[in-house]
């Protein structure tokens, strides 16, 4: 394996056919009855060489002597044989997935980032949004999200649950009837949306009294770090060695790249001055009146997984949501601002008879240009 993984003439899948031509079988193991331990009951192993157990040898090091098991506490050391090929060899075949380094009788075992993809296993799937943000009645965990293939290949997608001891599961469509449920259930009573108006001001001069503050200390890192510029640019007038240069150069090139950084993270603080308060207080109180709209149609799933996540401090469970539909307040976890925003029934909703309007608000509800969406 290691030899023809060096010459690089034949990709790994094609190492695997050869290692299979020359007869590989995995070690076999007799599986034995439990009351008779004599008799054996089957056979397990012998099987033939597959991709994955080709990769998961070749990053094993104790095939190049070394020892890097869990009980040496995580400490790389070198066997009493030689192993069956050389670290060169052994290097040179992962190349550069998993190195070891010899460095003066210290073993060290040097393995590299694997890349972003393979480490962010897609947590924002637009197909399966709800999943970080509702939980199973079981476990009270996140549920999985994914579409299994029936007899006939049609795909199945559904959330679920089944790999903690428990077996749950739902069809997508029928959870995300569930979520339109709840959704068109919580209707703000119009009498609490100017106490919500005076919380989102609170809250927006709050965040803007921060992002001042915030300014003021990188303008005052900047102003230093220029002083710290000119000092550098005079100092280097007055040298004669060209080391001495070469540092004082590279000196200001990280002061400058500093510079430039902080000014980025300046411009991110700033508030736009073309989105005028009054514009912001309209789009609250129009999705205030109409939260079907923000909460169901969204154009981009995850965003509208992540704005149905607010109504909550704590993530609900799917059983919680099927309750909540009647009684909000059998939801543990909602947020205290909705809980507030109550009428004497109990409900965050308006009173009897109140339903929320067949057709789409009035175009002048919002800025002119403006979509709800």
């Amino acid at each position: 394996m290691y030899e023809l993984r060096c010459q690089s003439k034949l990709d790994d899948n094609q190492i695997v056919d050869e290692i299979n031509k020359l007869g590989y079988k995995s070690r076999t193991n007799l599986v034995r009855d439990k009351n008779d331990r004599t008799r054996v009951v089957d056979k397990r192993g012998g099987q033939e060489l597959s991709l994955k157990t080709f990769w998961r040898t070749l990053q094993h090091p104790i095939y190049a002597g070394i020892n890097a098991e869990k009980w040496n506490q995580g400490i790389a050391v070198k066997c009493h044989f030689k192993g069956l090929v050389s670290i060169e060899t052994f290097n040179a075949a992962n190349r550069g997935k998993i190195t070891i380094l010899d460095d003066n009788g210290g073993i060290k075992i040097h393995k590299r980032d694997p890349a972003d993809f393979l480490v962010k296993k897609g947590v924002r799937n637009p197909d399966f949004p709800y999943k970080r943000y509702v939980m199973c009645p079981h476990c009270q965990k996140p549920l999985f999200g994914s579409a299994s293939r029936g007899k006939l290949g049609k795909y199945y997608p559904a959330y679920h649950c089944n790999k903690r001891g428990h077996y749950f599961r739902v069809p997508k469509k029928e959870f995300d009837m569930v979520i339109e449920g709840f959704v068109k259930s919580i209707q703000v009573n119009p009498d609490k949306i100017d106490e919500l108006e005076k919380a989102v001001l609170r809250e927006w001069n709050k965040r803007k009294s921060v992002n001042l503050s915030d300014e003021l200390n990188l303008d005052a890192r900047i102003i230093e770090l220029r002083t710290t510029t000119s000092l550098i640019l005079d100092k280097i007038k007055y040298l004669n060695s060209e080391n001495a240069i070469r540092y004082m150069e590279e000196e200001l090139l990280k002061t400058e790249d500093e510079i430039k950084a902080l000014l980025v993270q300046k411009d991110k603080l700033i508030i736009k001055e073309g989105t005028p308060m009054e514009t912001i207080m309209r789009y609250v109180r129009y999705f205030l009146e109409h939260l079907d709209y923000l909460l169901l149609k969204q154009s981009n799933p995850v965003a509208q997984a992540g704005y149905f996540s607010v109504i909550f401090d704590k993530p609900p469970t799917y059983d919680e949501l099927i309750s909540g539909t009647q009684d909000i307040t059998k939801i543990t976890g909602v947020n205290e601002l909705f809980l507030a925003l109550n009428n004497n029934s109990g409900h965050v909703a308006g009173d009897e008879g109140f339903e929320p309007p067949i057709l789409g608000p009035e175009p002048s509800a919002l800025p002119l240009g403006q979509s709800p969406t």
